[in-house]
């Protein structure tokens, strides 16, 4: 799966909002480490970042990102990026977006 992400964000890294570097992100930061998974925090840094820079206003993005960021022990910088993805969520949720609702639930949670 993770070569399958990697090789899906040499071929578009914009597509689905940055979604290969995003899902990567995630699934770097919350599979187990080798040796029994790919797990890798400080690997799923870099991909959580590249994904916010391309799409900075998806909240999804900052959401990996702030994972990234808390779980690399940089709390101010993840606490800026939920709050980040707080904004943009309700923002999106004030035009319609159905999928809002869970990314405030989300980044409310993280904001805890």
């Amino acid at each position: 799966m993770v070569d399958l992400l990697r090789r899906a964000a040499r071929t578009d890294q914009a597509i689905d909002h940055a979604g290969p570097h995003r899902l990567l992100a995630i699934v770097l930061l919350r599979a187990p480490s080798w040796p029994l998974g790919p797990g890798d925090p400080e690997a799923a840094l870099p991909e959580a970042e590249v994904a916010a820079r391309t799409a900075p206003d998806f909240p999804p993005n900052q959401l990996a990102l702030g994972e990234a960021l808390r779980k690399n022990g940089r709390a101010e910088q993840a606490r800026a990026a939920y709050s980040l993805a707080l904004r943009l969520a309700t923002e999106a949720g004030n035009r319609g977006d159905p999928d809002a609702a869970g990314w405030v639930d989300d980044a409310r949670a993280a904001l805890r």
